[in-house]
């Protein structure tokens, strides 16, 4: 239901959901880019969520650049049966 748009390195990843009691993890994928056939860019960072409330969920957000490269992702909340759900699109950088 709510997600944010931008995720700042050493945060907190914070997103609302009425499925929040079934979600076991998460991940940010960001975009790719190809250049000549090789995806230079693909990353999927996990995320570990922890319930804050019967909606909510909390996760720590990547430390650094290193980590998660600036720039666009898809952010999925991911249930135990392995079912992701619609992705949100977020910008991650400092």
């Amino acid at each position: 239901d709510a997600a944010p748009t931008h995720i700042g390195y050493g945060g907190q990843v914070n997103v609302e959901s009425p499925d929040a009691e079934s979600v076991t993890r998460g991940t940010l994928i960001r975009l790719s880019s190809a250049t000549h056939s090789f995806n230079q860019s693909q990353v999927i960072f996990p995320l570990s969520f922890s319930p804050t409330g019967p909606t909510g969920l909390s996760a720590p957000a990547p430390e650094s650049g290193s980590m998660a490269p600036p720039g666009p992702y898809m952010l999925f909340l991911i249930n135990a049966s392995g079912v992701p759900s619609m992705a949100r699109m977020v910008t991650v950088g400092p």
